[in-house]
């Protein structure tokens, strides 16, 4: 008990504790309903790390907001001050996102990692091969927000991505993504770390999201326009294979117009693996010196290479490499697809997550799932978790019934038809009266950024109107809590 972070456990969450406690200790996996107030963030933590700190075991804390990685930042520092333990602590997100170099924020995921590499084997990045152990004895000792981190390894030069990794290897806990486990098994953190599955502890929160963030994850499309674009960037390589890949790109632009002479506008057509491979295939042989797709593939791929190399931010070539490499698995699991709309797509899309999931799952000592929103049974099914290594439980709300109010107000919509100048003038009326009614602060939520935008001139109040902006970084969102937590005493926001 002496790491659980607060004096008393709450009577629900004691429920939720025990079974967190049963669940690691013999090895199975807690998916578990756990409403808003039950403690399940420190609950969870306290029960990983008492079993595996004294094993030498590596506990992961997967989340798929940033906002929670703070919450679970925090509980680490009351566990740590309360207990008077040394736990140490990584919180890292998207190796993109921690580059403190200012021209890699326009690339995407895949590309920045091929820039990385490069600048890497060039020696053109000034943070690549710098190390500090004032820098990692600092991080060992405080427990440190990702946002903490990259500010002290940026002040050493130091690579913050390389220092989060170098420390997680000596790590109790990891904070991060979920895509850190659920992926392939060469992008894995267990494969940065040389740690096996066998020693990790997994807490997933708001695990409800799992299932889908895995199928996004793994999934992938293609359009006209990234054909051009590829098209574009060969005319800018030397070599005499350019004229010959931008010939075949021109050429497959056309299978677009053969699927959808099939596929009436605005429609989806399902297509086969092999409907797209053999198009393509008759394009790569039309000519005395025919391709393999393998050949192809591999020749897409060293020209994005070169491009990223020449200094470019990202490479359509790059991107079509991965998805034909993808496309040319021979699997049931997913459904490929060809959209007739504008632009035209044609997209492979993983429909059962636990091609990936059920691997992992099977292999790490012992794991909890925890969210306000779970169907335990549901979620094991789609994850593939073994049944018998299964612990399902539902707990109650700690609140009151009588404390929830749900009202319903009519004469307002947000239906796309009915969205207008006289609609958006109402929701903002609707907002404004509530808002007189409520001391303290008011959280209000909108079905996109547009709508806020839309409605927000119509919202007239005495409180301070704080919005969040559609590009705000982590640290000017944390930044909303802080405002609102001063204005909470002062007629709130």
């Amino acid at each position: 008990m002496e790491l659980f972070p607060f004096p008393t456990v709450r009577s629900g969450q004691k429920e939720f504790l025990d079974d967190a406690r049963e669940a690691i200790s013999t090895g199975m996996h807690l998916l578990a309903h756990a409403p808003t107030g039950v403690g399940k963030t420190s609950a969870a933590l306290t029960a990983a790390l008492e079993y595996g700190m004294e094993r030498g075991m590596l506990t992961l804390f997967l989340t798929s907001r940033q906002s929670h990685h703070k919450i679970a930042i925090q509980t680490l520092r009351l566990m740590k001050k309360r207990s008077g333990r040394d736990i140490v602590v990584v919180d890292i997100i998207a190796k993109q996102s921690m580059c403190p170099r200012e021209d890699v924020t326009h690339f995407f995921p895949g590309e920045f990692h091929e820039f990385c590499r490069i600048q890497q084997r060039t020696h053109r990045c000034r943070y690549a091969f710098n190390e500090s152990e004032d820098l990692m004895e600092a991080l060992r000792t405080e427990i440190c927000d990702v946002g903490s981190l990259v500010r002290m390894a940026t002040a050493y030069d130091v690579c913050p991505y390389k220092a989060a990794l170098e420390l997680g290897a000596l790590a109790d806990v990891i904070v991060c993504d979920y895509n850190y486990l659920f992926s392939p098994a060469e992008d894995t953190i267990l494969s940065r770390l040389g740690r096996s599955s066998d020693e990790l502890l997994v807490i997933v929160d708001e695990a409800h999201n799992l299932p889908d963030r895995i199928r996004d994850h793994l999934s992938l499309s293609i359009t006209p326009f990234d054909l051009k674009d590829a098209i574009k960037e060969i005319k800018g390589l030397k070599g005499e294979i350019s004229p010959r890949l931008s010939r075949h790109l021109r050429s497959m632009l056309q299978i677009f117009d053969a699927f959808a002479k099939r596929t009436p506008q605005g429609g989806e057509t399902l297509i086969s693996r092999d409907d797209l491979l053999e198009r393509i295939g008759r394009i790569l042989k039309e000519r005395l010196d025919p391709l393999s797709l393998d050949e192809f593939i591999e020749m897409l791929a060293d020209s994005g290479r070169e491009v990223i190399k020449d200094g470019a931010y990202r490479s359509a070539l790059s991107q079509l490499a991965s998805f034909l490499e993808v496309w040319s698995q021979n699997d049931d699991v997913s459904v490929r697809i060809f959209e007739n709309r504008d632009p035209p797509r044609i997209s492979y899309r993983l429909l059962d997550p636990s091609v990936f999931s059920r691997e992992i799952f099977a292999q790490v000592h012992g794991s909890i799932l925890m969210s306000g929103t779970l169907f335990p049974e549901m979620t094991r099914d789609l994850l593939g978790i073994e049944e018998e290594r299964s612990m399902l439980r539902t707990y109650q709300s700690p609140f009151p019934g009588k404390n929830r109010l749900i009202l319903a107000v009519g004469g307002i919509t947000t239906l796309y038809s009915k969205r207008d100048e006289v609609m958006f003038e109402k929701i903002g009326d609707r907002i404004s009266a509530v808002a007189a009614r409520i001391p303290g602060n008011l959280a209000v939520f909108f079905p996109s950024y547009t709508i806020m935008d839309a409605v927000l001139p119509y919202v007239r109040s005495g409180k301070r109107i704080v919005k969040e902006g559609r590009s705000m970084t982590k640290d000017e969102k944390d930044g909303i809590y802080e405002v609102l937590m001063n204005l909470k005493e002062r007629g709130g926001g």
